[in-house]
């Protein structure tokens, strides 16, 4: 064997090209998903108005705003996938599924832990005065929704919205400025999409060609409405929990399992609670659970938690991992 040549053993299994440090050559992964987005949004409020009129020709009745919202959200996914990192090039700490081992003990944990987390909000807010716990559940009306279309309806949305943010989204951030920038870059994303909800005070854009006009006027409005305001600070806590969560485990299950619980509760919730009667304060929530100081509070000590069994286990959360190290030579003759 020559000088400076490596024995097989080393030669057959090591890449001797370490990946480099930092984002690859080009443009940074998030100004790639910023400019990729943006572009996606104009061409959505161009082409929704002709989605419009032709769902009305083919017999298919569906707002336009809620058409600009799907096809909204299929734009903010083709821009996250361009903008993540290529499949190919994934650390093992990046990738979702994988091992696929233990998905759904993971998963129904997260679900469960969610659930819980939801009573304890909801028993605080008894507490207080803000609600008060009443059963009117039917099971010939509400047992379908409960049983079936309600799980599976929180999975699905659990499912899409994680792949998208703490999958695409979470990577691309990380590779560009670390963990702590990727966990709150993609929860401000996660947090600013569900800006553009329709709450009570900005009612949903009647339909018009100008509809992307219509709907930025939408996103203004909740900028100025004071309940959207505390909402968005509670959903951008709640996305920390979700984005830690998938850190601590380094894969999407209990993620998933939690965004499916808040998103199971939320929807089941009205057989079995009531909000009392009274003035529409940050105490509680202006009847809803993520706008008000419980909620926040509840939610920001689990983040809190998560982050720091993330600590007790030894990630590093502060840094990319480093470059794997290059081999020293082998020489044969020594």
């Amino acid at each position: 064997m020559e000088a400076g040549s490596y024995p097989p053993e080393i030669r057959s299994g090591y890449n001797t090209h370490p990946p480099p440090r930092g984002p690859p050559p080009g443009m940074p992964h998030t100004l790639r998903f910023a400019t990729l987005a943006g572009v996606g949004v104009l061409l959505v409020c161009l082409i929704s108005p002709v989605v419009v009129v032709a769902l009305d020709a083919a017999g298919l009745e569906l707002s336009a705003y809620r058409v600009w919202e799907r096809l909204g959200l299929v734009a903010l996914t083709v821009a996250a996938i361009l903008a993540a990192p290529r499949r190919a090039r994934l650390r093992a700490e990046e990738r979702a599924f994988s091992p696929a081992r233990g998905w759904l003990r993971e998963t129904a944990t997260g679900f469960i832990g969610a659930l819980l987390l939801a009573l304890m909000l909801v028993g605080w807010l008894v507490l207080l005065g803000f609600m008060r716990f009443s059963v009117d559940f039917n099971w010939a009306d509400d047992g379908l929704m409960l049983v079936l279309i309600a799980p599976l309806g929180a999975l699905t949305v659990a499912f899409i919205e994680e792949w998208i943010f703490r999958q695409h989204l979470l990577n691309a951030f990380r590779r560009d400025g670390g963990t702590a920038f990727a966990v709150l870059a993609s929860s401000l994303a996660f947090a600013t999409v569900h800006f553009f909800h329709v709450s009570r005070s900005t009612p949903a854009p009647e339909d018009s060609p100008l509809l992307g006009v219509a709907v930025l006027g939408t996103f203004l409005g909740n900028v100025l409405d004071h309940e959207a305001q505390l909402a968005f600070v509670g959903v951008f806590l709640l996305s920390t929990v979700f984005a830690l969560a998938r850190l601590l485990t380094g894969r999407l299950y209990l993620a998933i399992g939690l965004h499916a619980g808040f998103v199971f509760f939320n929807r089941v919730d009205g057989p079995f609670t009531s909000w009392n009667l009274q003035e529409l304060t940050i105490w509680n929530g202006y009847r809803q659970y993520a706008a008000g100081l419980p909620g926040w509070i509840v939610f920001a000590s689990a983040a809190g938690l998560l982050a720091f069994l993330i600590r007790r286990r030894g990630r590093q959360l502060l840094s990319l991992p480093a470059p794997a190290p290059i081999p020293v030579p082998y020489d044969s003759k020594q």
